[in-house]
């Protein structure tokens, strides 16, 4: 059995000197960086590393929340960060009281999907996944 390296991270809000590092993460993957900010984007920190991933979250209304962008560093994929950052995030949302987050799926990203089920997430539609917190 292959033994997967995950790499650790702490998640928490973007500063000023992180926002340029998430928009290069996010325009790798043809992200949207149009909401990118202090206020609504979180970053996963190694501690070697710096910041290795990047997810910006939109309040759709009063207690709906959506995963506008999400990205981690190419060469990092799969060792965990997605998973990471995702989860925090959700938890903080949770605390801060948002009882639905929405996501709009990449359709050619097929691993998206997958990665979002991983989380808890349910299809909506074709194109978007629901998590109820």
């Amino acid at each position: 059995m292959i033994e997967k390296k995950i790499v650790e991270v702490s998640v928490g809000k973007a500063t000023p000197e992180e926002l340029p590092t998430v928009i290069r993460i996010y325009r790798l993957h043809n992200g949207d960086c149009s909401d990118v900010g202090c206020h609504n984007t979180y970053v996963a920190r190694n501690q070697s590393l710096g910041v290795v991933g990047a997810v910006t979250v939109k309040e759709v209304q009063p207690g709906w929340a959506q995963l506008r962008t999400m990205g981690v560093e190419p060469e990092l994929r799969g060792m965990g960060i997605g998973t990471q950052l995702g989860s925090s995030v959700i938890e903080d949302l949770k605390r801060q009281g948002y009882r639905s987050v929405t996501v709009d799926l990449d359709l050619m990203e097929p691993r998206q999907k997958e990665f979002f089920k991983k989380l808890g997430f349910q299809q909506l539609d074709s194109n978007s996944m629901v998590l109820r917190l």
